[in-house]
């Protein structure tokens, strides 16, 4: 349990083969797609905490070994779900509630205790503890996908009838840097 990463999640649902690793493939492909989908979002309304959390929550999903202890970046993600442009949209309200359930209730810490228990009993993992232990990747994707859900409606009238958008001041900027 004390690996949160997607690659711990899936080696916990699926075992350590090769149709763990396959999934594997398939999720980091669907979780980049889903990162850059949303920091495109949030650099588009200028929204540099939006931004930050996105790649946060990517480098931990994505990392071979995200330990429980470095999803301190779930509180940032929460103040983003609670206070960020999109904080009242059903999306972010719904991801709000499941981080602050997990956390507040330790899930996690409460499975890396259980998990010592058992380690007397090796073996595959039961649901019982493989499928909660995947509760941090979930709130990542659910955040994730509620920080690219804020471009539906946001480009505004110039897109709408064909005219090429202004960039906005953060796309500027980061074009200067990356340029």
């Amino acid at each position: 349990m004390r690996n949160q990463s997607l690659r711990g999640a899936l080696g916990r649902l699926l075992g350590q083969d090769t149709a763990a690793f396959l999934a594997y493939g398939a999720a980091l492909a669907l979780v980049t797609v889903v990162t850059a989908w949303a920091v495109r979002a949030a650099v588009r309304r200028s929204d540099l905490l939006g931004v930050l959390v996105a790649v946060e929550l990517y480098g931990l999903l994505v990392s071979p070994v995200s330990w429980s202890h470095h999803w301190i970046w779930c509180l940032p993600a929460m103040i983003w779900l609670a206070h960020g442009p999109l904080g009242q949209r059903l999306l972010s309200r719904v991801t709000l509630a499941v981080w602050a359930l997990v956390t507040v209730t330790r899930v996690v810490p409460s499975l890396i205790r259980a998990e010592d228990h058992r380690a007397a009993y090796p073996g595959a993992y039961p649901a019982s503890l493989a499928w909660p232990g995947c509760v941090y990747a979930v709130c990542a994707v659910l955040t994730l996908a509620a920080i690219a859900r804020g471009t539906a409606g946001h480009e505004g009238p110039a897109v709408a009838s064909g005219a090429v958008p202004e960039p906005s001041r953060a796309e500027a900027a980061l074009g200067r840097r990356l340029g």
